[in-house]
């Protein structure tokens, strides 16, 4: 179920175009990808978010990614809960599944000779052991009702399984001796998961960045009125001087007026 949620979303396929724009960037200017087009998606999705902007440390290229999407396709951030399946199928792996279907055709294989040797089909004589009778009664409907429809149930399910997760190996690039489906499907996954999480951060710091644009208003508009209503240095200056001889002036004028009083007394 998860391999063909992902073969059939078409929003999935948009966010990795978004992706590869990213990381055709970062090969070009690559020295060691010599400028490379394209990018493994099994390793690529996680080295999104450890290429880090300069001059903003918190800024990867995933935030980046989750930053046009938001503005040119928002509805990717639901990719995570559309893409229900994935965390589930991811913890599948499919070389366990074909052992224990090996394991299940082998077990039917055994009973299926056994009831042959005691109906005497193998030797040509019925079997003598006891309770031979018993196990052929009980075994064989078991066997041709049961046991053998439904493996060869499973078997059909399991080969296409198998397709299934070869193309979606081939659809994505990947070479299945290096990353498996339920590799594929786990990237998917957290690649969603991480990218809901960058646009989270991208929001918050948006509201950090508008209050401390609303600090530095404030800040300036402060500033000017305090300058309105203050003294400029020059000015300031210039009244203390005044204020100074206007004392030294009021000062001579007692002075005088002092020594003019004595001069009339001694007359």
């Amino acid at each position: 179920a998860g391999i063909r949620q992902l073969l059939n979303c078409s929003d999935w396929r948009k966010l990795l175009h978004i992706v590869l724009v990213a990381g055709n960037y970062l090969n070009s200017t690559n020295k060691s990808t010599s400028g490379a087009w394209g990018i493994e998606v099994s390793t690529g999705l996680q080295k999104l978010a450890q290429a880090k902007a300069t001059g903003r440390a918190k800024f990867t290229l995933l935030h980046w990614v989750a930053e046009v999407a938001d503005s040119k396709a928002p509805e990717l951030f639901s990719l995570q809960a559309r893409l229900d399946k994935l965390e589930g199928a991811a913890n599948i792996k499919l070389e366990d599944l074909k052992a224990d279907l090996v394991q299940l055709v082998k077990g039917c294989e055994l009973v299926e000779r056994e009831l042959k040797a005691s109906s005497g089909e193998t030797f040509g004589v019925p079997s003598s052991t006891p309770g031979a009778r018993e196990f052929i009664t009980a075994m064989k409907p078991f066997l041709l009702e049961t046991a053998k429809p439904v493996t060869e149930r499973l078997q059909r399910a399991m080969d296409s399984l198998e397709k299934h997760a070869t193309q979606i190996l081939d659809e994505h690039g990947e070479i299945p001796s290096k990353c498996s489906a339920s590799q594929l499907l786990a990237t998917a996954h957290m690649f969603c998961k991480a990218l809901n999480k960058a646009r989270e951060e991208n929001l918050l710091a948006q509201v950090v960045e508008d209050k401390k644009s609303k600090i530095e208003v404030k800040k300036k508009t402060g500033k000017a009125k305090n300058g309105d209503s203050t003294i400029s240095p020059c000015l300031a200056a210039t009244s203390k001087q005044l204020d100074k001889q206007l004392k030294v002036d009021q000062l001579n004028k007692k002075l005088r007026n002092s020594f003019r009083k004595s001069s009339t007394r001694t007359n």
